[in-house]
């Protein structure tokens, strides 16, 4: 059988491994001694995750691709589809608000298992980061308060579903699931996130290429900050969320890479400088900008958080490409 992992060909002599889960088995034990997560394996154009792994023989195996990824990478996906599931939440409970959803209630039980699986994600990403939510606190109160909160809402669905919908309907608290969308963003910028982020290094093509990339990338943010002060100006909330979380999303990737080009090529950002700025001053300039904007955010002061995309962040970003070109050079990228 042709071994390969994360795309790459990788030489594997099998000695005790008769199946393709006894290679899983194997390759997991040694997949946990440098950081990484199994994740599934493709085989034939087909992913099998885990729990789904069919049992083969290795011999009537033709070629297997062993998927890998980093914890912080887990983090990362598994909160951005958290995220993007609040915002599936939000939308359908918009719709029925706007009267295009009275014939949708049989997707009410579809959204109960939603929510355990939301809850579950909580729970993963705290094992991950190693976070207590009981004290780690966003607003007035714990991130503990905030799960508890979507179990509540669950069990009142459930009721509601269970006695047929012939009840009053639970209202729906459409902050909670924003809060909660804003407390994902927030683990993804925490200390905790970061740590987790420098364990994991990427190989230094991975990491070439990302910074490249997000240096192609830069004209697109400033214009997803343009238009979500816009929208904030303009009263439309949602429109704003949405492009302020692009650009939490393209940070993040930003300072990942950066954290790991500094300490896989030995790069001083003290000493990487456009116009007398270091790229380390530059970093804490967006690290400070980012935390005055969740803060903007939490007090939910809309005209401070439009001035601060618009005029500081949109200026911070300016002159980051200028930056990215002097590490590519350092690096011999």
């Amino acid at each position: 059988m042709e071994v390969r992992i994360n795309d790459l060909p990788v030489e594997m002599t099998f000695e005790n491994e008769e199946t393709l889960k006894d290679v899983v088995n194997s390759l997991e034990s040694w997949g946990a001694e440098r950081g990484l997560i199994f994740a599934g394996v493709e085989m034939e154009e087909e992913f099998f995750p885990r729990e789904d792994i069919p049992h083969i023989a290795i011999a009537d195996c033709e070629s297997a691709n062993f998927i890998f990824q980093s914890k912080s990478d887990m983090v990362y996906d598994t909160v951005s589809e958290g995220i993007n599931y609040c915002h599936r939440i939000l939308n359908f409970f918009q719709s029925r608000e706007e009267g295009n959803g009275e014939d949708r209630n049989y997707e009410l039980e579809n959204l109960i298992a939603g929510l355990d699986w939301l809850q579950d994600v909580f729970r993963s990403v705290g094992n991950l980061l190693n976070v207590n939510f009981s004290e780690f606190r966003y607003r007035d109160s714990s991130v503990q308060d905030y799960i508890d909160k979507i179990s509540e809402f669950q069990n009142a669905l459930s009721q509601y579903v269970g006695d047929n919908e012939g009840g009053v309907a639970p209202g729906f608290d459409s902050e909670l699931f924003n809060n909660l969308k804003e407390i994902f963003t927030i683990l993804l910028m925490s200390d905790e996130m970061k740590e987790l982020v420098i364990g994991s290094i990427d190989s230094p093509d991975v990491l070439i290429s990302n910074i490249k990339k997000i240096s192609e990338l830069l004209p697109d943010q400033l214009k997803f900050l343009e238009e979500a002060a816009v929208a904030y100006q303009t009263g439309n909330d949602k429109e704003g969320v949405e492009k302020l979380f692009e650009f939490m999303d393209f940070v993040f990737g930003y300072t990942r890479t950066c954290d790991q080009i500094a300490s896989v090529f030995n790069v001083d950002y003290n000493q990487v400088e456009v116009d007398g700025v270091s790229l380390n001053e530059k970093n804490r300039e967006l690290q400070n900008l980012l935390t005055d904007t969740l803060e903007i955010v939490e007090n939910n002061d809309m005209i401070s958080l439009a001035d601060i995309l618009e005029y500081e962040m949109v200026e911070a970003l300016e002159n980051l490409e200028a930056y990215i070109d002097v590490v590519l050079e350092n690096i011999g990228g």
